[in-house]
């Protein structure tokens, strides 16, 4: 029989300030760290993982970097659950950041692919990423 912990809770995961939304599921059992690692591995079947050398990513909630907070938690070897942290429903936000520390939000497709050195292949992508884009001019 399962119990509390295997309560499953959606997110919604926004691709930075004004990209897609998808959603995310977690457990409320799944550590903090393993939430962390799984939208990572979520973003990184996407055109939307920095590829780039000196480009990175960040994963917030609540304004607070979780990635960051997975770290501290570590380093103080503690350990928080996906259900003692959240409620779900909450929007996680995924940010890309090129090597400057910028954060990548308004840019054309074409841009964006300009910037990676290489053409955004998957058609779901490059039409979700120009609607976007073109709500925003």
């Amino acid at each position: 029989m399962f119990g509390p912990d295997w309560i499953e809770m959606k997110f919604r995961l926004k691709e930075g300030s004004h990209g897609s939304t998808s959603t995310h599921e977690a457990y409320a059992h799944e550590t903090l760290a393993e939430f962390v690692d799984s939208l990572i591995t979520q973003q990184r079947c996407t055109d939307l993982f920095p590829r780039q050398p000196g480009w990175t990513y960040d994963i917030l909630c609540r304004r607070q970097s979780l990635i960051q907070l997975v770290e501290h938690l570590e380093e103080n070897g503690e350990m928080v659950t996906v259900g003692e942290m959240f409620r779900g429903g909450e929007t996680i936000h995924w940010r890309i950041y090129d090597e400057t520390g910028q954060e990548m939000e308004d840019f054309t497709v074409e841009d964006y692919e300009r910037r990676i050195g290489r053409r955004i292949t998957n058609p779901e992508s490059r039409e979700v990423m120009a609607e976007v884009l073109a709500l925003l001019r």
